[in-house]
């Protein structure tokens, strides 16, 4: 569905210190981002949110809310502040850390060469552990914004489908290395195995 371009923005946060870091933090769990110095905001109008958590921390001044539209979102989402002060600049440089990383076994598995990865089901289950550790590592840092608004150049979704194209290659190796270890074999709809992501083809066992 198409992302609004009417926006939540809290300036001005004139609280103590100790309620304005905790108000911060809700924020950040509420999908806002800081657009510019003590300014936060979020792609959809819910301000309803903001006052109920303020009332849940106990805040005697409340934030400041307005609602805004930005006729070139766009704009505003590629411009230098707003990639600094959300994050974003410093999470693309991970992921494309990420990327380079793994580009070389990427391209073996594109390529259809994997026989060396699976040969060792023990190196298996090592990468796909290191693998997902280090996406993930970057996902908790991504500020998630809509992807209308970071393009179809996004490095984050190139470094999403490395992530799968690599777990879906050494998925099966994997788990029978850690069955014959443990000697535990969950269900094939086990969430552990079903939960990462769930749009690929499931592997067969």
């Amino acid at each position: 569905s198409p992302v609004s371009p009417t926006t939540d923005i809290a300036p001005g946060m004139s609280t103590p210190v100790q309620a304005a870091d905790d108000l911060i933090h809700h924020l950040l769990w509420l999908g806002f981002a800081e657009i510019g110095p003590s300014v936060w905001g979020r792609p959809d109008a819910k301000p309803d949110l903001v006052h109920e958590v303020a009332g849940r921390l106990g805040l005697t001044s409340l934030p400041v809310l307005a609602l805004a539209r930005f006729e070139d979102v766009g704009r505003l989402v590629n411009s230098a502040s707003f990639r600094e002060t959300s994050g974003l600049a410093e999470v693309e440089l991970q992921y494309r850390a990420f990327v380079d990383r793994f580009a070389e076994l990427d391209q073996r598995v594109a390529s259809g060469d994997v026989s060396a990865l699976l040969a060792d089901p023990e190196t298996a289950f090592v990468l796909r552990t290191l693998l997902i550790h280090d996406f993930r590592r970057v996902r908790l840092t991504d500020p998630e914004l809509p992807t209308a608004l970071l393009g179809d150049d996004w490095i984050g979704a190139q470094a999403r489908d490395v992530a799968a194209r690599l777990y879906r290659a050494v998925e099966a190796a994997s788990w029978e290395w850690l069955f014959e270890v443990t000697g535990l074999r969950p269900q094939s709809s086990h969430p552990a195995v079903t939960s990462r992501f769930p749009d690929l083809l499931p592997v067969r066992r």
